[in-house]
């Protein structure tokens, strides 16, 4: 096993260059199956960055992870663990300190010029073969190394499924010779910051919760469909232009915050929504979203939460009458821009009124309840399809 044998030259080679002693870089923790670095660069904070080597190495990306909250560290771990090509430790490892450095403009230690060793060939490579290195007093020993080398054609199988789950996080690649390419860049330019913020943050957390084997939210297609409707939508005009806003509930994917700020301005709800603001402070109607798990095929559960609307097809507890919020009008086809937008023209053709006398807002459950009701009646009485005339 070549790749094991290099991948242990390659971690004696990171402890010698960065000890515990270094001034701004050290390997704390070093194994087959996990490295850990410390960056403790003189005014900069400290904080580690764990590389969790998988058991193909090094046929697919190891997973990079770490508790310090800062969006430049968090895009270059996306980076690293989101790879497609240049898989193997030291040049992952060269990416992250030298990415670091730049982006934080500072002077990249002397020891990474001598990090990058020439490139082996792990399918050319016969066992025994490679360099003779001895493990020095304080390295890790061979002994340390034999939990968990096993041959690198075992559990292929699993591994494939790995590489499914998550797949929504597995679109950004890196080269450090190269720009980004154009079709990752343009998506970038299509996004503010804020938002790009957000999605980096649900990548680094997906896999992070993988790696610490943190049961999972919903499944792997409702996340992957999620996703894909949250980066569609933040590049959207309707979101860019401020007709609505969108957050998570507590970094939660399947829980969203919509904030309706603007309607047909020939409409009443128009005029209420600018006393709204003036009155009480308040940017919009907020709608509460919830997906489930087998989503998109079934629809997601959105209701009114604030403030109370008179008509608009708006019942009791938020919930709202249309039917397709339901499972006999839902669609696996529809995407989220255009549900939210059919809400607000729904609104506005229902002749909604924001009650200003009161200021409760709506609850949950029974926004829950009454949709179910409605949704129960409806399956047997059917729904009113209005002359395309009326819209």
């Amino acid at each position: 096993m070549a790749c094991m044998k290099k991948l242990k030259e390659d971690i004696i080679h990171i402890k010698n260059l960065f000890p515990l002693s270094h001034t701004c870089i050290s390997v704390t923790d070093a194994t087959l199956d996990l490295v850990q670095i410390n960056f403790h660069f003189p005014g900069e904070a400290t904080f580690d960055v764990q590389c969790n080597i998988l058991e193909n190495y090094p046929k697919t990306p190891s997973i990079w992870c770490t508790e310090h909250e800062d969006q430049i560290v968090f895009s270059i771990l996306a980076q690293l663990s989101e790879a497609t090509n240049n898989f193997t430790l030291l040049p992952q490892i060269n990416h992250l300190i030298t990415q670091y450095c730049v982006l934080k403009n500072l002077e990249a230690p002397l020891e990474l010029s001598q990090l990058i060793s020439p490139p082996v060939s792990f399918e050319e490579s016969d066992e025994g073969q490679g360099s003779e290195l001895s493990v020095e007093e304080g390295a890790i020993s061979d002994s340390d190394m034999e939990e968990g080398v096993d041959d690198d054609d075992e559990d292929e199988d699993e591994d494939a499924d790995d590489e499914d789950d998550f797949g929504m996080f597995d679109e950004m690649e890196y080269d450090d010779t190269e720009e980004p390419s154009s079709s990752v860049e343009n998506d970038a330019n299509d996004m503010n910051e804020k938002d790009k913020e957000t999605l980096v943050k649900l990548k680094v957390k997906a896999r992070e919760d993988r790696i610490r084997n943190v049961p999972m939210i919903g499944s792997t297609t409702a996340t992957d469909r999620i996703m894909k409707e949250l980066k569609d939508v933040y590049k959207c005009n309707s979101y860019k232009n401020g007709i609505f806003s969108i957050e998570l509930e507590d970094e939660n994917i399947y829980k969203w915050k919509i904030i309706l700020r603007c309607v047909d301005n020939e409409s009443p709800l128009y005029d209420d929504l600018k006393k709204l603001k003036e009155t009480r402070g308040e940017e919009g109607i907020v709608l509460k979203v919830t997906f489930k798990d087998d989503y998109p095929m079934s629809p997601p559960f959105i209701y009114v939460h604030t403030p109370q609307i008179n008509g608009g097809y708006v019942l009791g507890g938020g919930a709202i009458c249309m039917e397709l919020l339901t499972t006999q009008g839902w669609s696996s086809a529809y995407n989220m821009e255009s549900v939210i937008l059919q809400i607000a023209a729904t609104f506005v053709k229902g002749k909604a009124r924001i009650n200003f006398a009161n200021l409760s807002p709506y609850n949950h459950a029974k926004a829950k309840a009454y949709h179910e009701h409605l949704s129960r009646f409806h399956k047997n009485t059917g729904w009113y399809t209005p002359p395309k005339a009326d819209g």
